[in-house]
């Protein structure tokens, strides 16, 4: 049973880990992630133990555990298109969003890098000021999502800033058109 309710937990972080690169606060929503974790494993624990303590047959149990894997499976894509929404809606992104091409580019070049940012680094760079996620840009390129965390930990050692939001925020702060 545990391990039913550790497949939400997976999915869980992987939807959790896109948050943190956008949160202002990562701290704080890593702890509220780690905590709503606890109350999965307990629910878990809880479950588990009610289904040993009436004595069920085996198969049963397993068709319990395939139920909670099921109803994960159904709960986690509204509960990403949620985030996606939430990213999507980011001030600085729909202000970045409704720019010309050129002035996105303008964009990216007055803010001077520690190094300059590699033909490579640039594209994911883009990418991330359209909203999109890491799956979505390693899509997007043809590389995998390891790849893309590279090419973005670069640009945020380039721009000196340690998030998403920070790197969004740097880059687009002075520039929404009222």
């Amino acid at each position: 049973m545990l391990g039913a309710c550790g497949i939400f937990d997976l999915f869980w972080w992987s939807i959790l880990g896109e948050m943190l690169d956008y949160s202002d606060n990562p701290a704080h929503t890593f702890g509220m992630g780690l905590s709503a974790n606890v109350f999965g494993v307990l629910c878990g624990g809880i479950l588990g133990m009610a289904v040993t303590s009436i004595g069920l047959p085996c198969a049963e149990v397993a068709v319990i555990a395939l139920t909670v894997v099921c109803v994960t499976l159904v709960m986690l894509p509204p509960l990403n298109h949620q985030l996606v929404l939430l990213l999507k809606s980011h001030a600085y992104l729909a202000a970045y969003d409704n720019m010309s091409q050129s002035q996105q580019t303008d964009i990216v070049r007055q803010i001077k890098t520690l190094d300059p940012l590699t033909a490579r680094e640039q594209e994911v760079l883009q990418l991330i000021l359209s909203g999109k996620s890491n799956r979505e840009i390693a899509g997007a390129l043809f590389i995998s999502e390891n790849t893309v965390k590279t090419h973005a930990r670069s640009i945020f050692s380039k721009y000196d800033v340690g998030s998403r939001a920070e790197l969004i925020s740097t880059l687009l702060k002075n520039q929404i058109v009222g």
